[in-house]
């Protein structure tokens, strides 16, 4: 019997509405929930559940001043969101959440379903796993003590989601805290509707590169970097027209695509291809990734799986702009394999094959890894000497145990390199 398939909480980087999309395609039944509004608008058919929940948290809970009110109307919203998890109880066999939210706070519907022997499956993101002090993002919001108890709490929702969760889906280089075996996400792929755009064409330029940058974050994208190199290689005589975008619908972002010769997604990623850079590789479009983790991608990642972009360290981005700019057909044959992997491997039916077999309980061995297993330990979306910076701090002054990964050596033992003064 085919399942009825549950998808929610939220939305990231459109892959929501593309699970929602692609498991009808493919015959099943889904429904897709999302609580919170999402600036870029990527889905175009809300169901009346979503739309009340998101009218409430915009309209409500966000614009009232008064913390008592707030917190309130939070609690009002959890208790009719009770109801709905018993309708979903009955109705769905199959739960797919994204970045760890779930239908009520704090995850406490996970015993639920469990009880009631639903399959659940977490698909991981992000900051929600990633240890906040290899997190630029929230190295930036906290200060040292609020990062050591963040982490604190974060290794502790971990192991209570692997307490009641089937499958997480995730990636080595942020699911440190995880204890048990993982499923890499380069092997089930990015579900992502694009078919609101498929008919779009635009002539090529030809007398200048037209570069595209949209960050969704400019602080931890390392957009301020991306525009001096840009500037730096404009003064060196190139021709490039630099388009940045930020916080504008999603179908303005796609048209930018289109637009352009290729696009710099970030400075400091810890994978070579997020939502962004996957968008581009759908149309063609190569992308310019940078993060320390390209020095240890291929030895967590297959060859065959590995997405391709122009992944180099942040101080090779540079290099790597220029050299998309001057050598056209490297950059036309780049976009040419991102363009077949996104079509193939991680196109919108293969991926949601890929997905619904979790939920038929039909998992490829290979698709398995374990964190403690990566090489990569220094996280993303920030200078690494800057995170180097803080782990030493947090373990001089609080010791290595509050890291939380006391239950992988060889990761503690790399972190404890940087107090030694190696690794340096």
């Amino acid at each position: 019997m085919k399942k009825n398939i549950f998808i929610g909480f939220t939305e990231i980087a459109g892959w929501g509405v593309g699970m929602r999309e692609g498991f009808r395609r493919c015959g099943r039944s889904a429904d897709f929930y999302c609580s919170i509004k999402h600036p870029f608008a990527y889905d175009k058919n809300i169901n009346f559940i979503s739309r009340f929940l998101q009218w409430y948290y915009d309209v409500i809970v966000l614009r009232l001043n008064n913390n008592f009110l707030r917190r309130l109307f939070q609690l009002i919203l959890e208790l009719v969101k009770i109801p709905f998890l018993i309708y979903c109880l009955f109705k769905y066999e199959t739960f797919y959440f994204i970045s760890h939210r779930t239908i009520l706070y704090k995850m406490l519907d996970l015993p639920v379903l469990k009880f009631f022997n639903k399959t659940i499956i977490i698909l991981e993101c992000g900051s929600e796993i990633r240890p906040p002090y290899i997190s630029g993002n929230l190295i930036m919001q906290h200060s040292l003590d609020d990062l050591v108890k963040y982490t604190n709490k974060q290794k502790k929702k971990a192991v209570f989601i692997e307490k009641y969760v089937d499958y997480i889906v995730s990636i080595p280089s942020m699911a440190l805290f995880h204890q048990k075996k993982c499923l890499l996400l380069y092997y089930l792929g990015m579900t992502h509707y694009f078919e609101d755009y498929a008919s779009k064409n635009v002539m090529e330029k030809k007398n200048s590169v037209t570069i595209l940058h949209a960050p969704s974050n400019s602080s931890i994208k390392g957009t301020s970097c991306i525009r001096q190199l840009i500037k730096e290689l404009k003064q060196e005589g190139f021709d490039i027209e630099y388009i940045e975008v930020q916080g504008c619908p999603h179908s303005d972002v796609i048209d930018m695509i289109h637009k352009c010769d290729f696009i710099v997604d970030q400075m400091y990623s810890d994978t070579p291809m997020a939502g962004f850079a996957f968008e581009a590789a759908y149309y063609g479009k190569p992308a310019v990734v940078g993060g320390e983790y390209a020095c240890y991608v291929n030895y967590d990642v297959p060859e065959d799986i590995l997405p391709p972009s122009e992944f180099v360290v942040p101080g090779q981005v540079k290099m790597a702009i220029r050299k998309l700019i001057c050598d056209k057909e490297y950059r036309l044959e780049l976009g040419k394999r991102a363009y077949n992997y996104a079509h193939t491997k991680w196109g919108l039916e293969h991926s949601s094959k890929n997905f619904l077999k979790l939920a038929d309980g039909d998992v490829p061995d290979k698709w398995w890894f374990y964190p403690g297993d990566t090489r990569f330990v220094f996280g993303g979306f920030m200078e690494d000497e800057k995170i180097k910076s803080v782990i030493r701090t947090i373990i001089k002054e609080y010791g290595v145990e509050k890291l939380c990964v006391n239950d992988k050596p060889d990761i503690v033992s790399e972190y404890m390199k940087l107090v030694k003064g190696l690794g340096e």
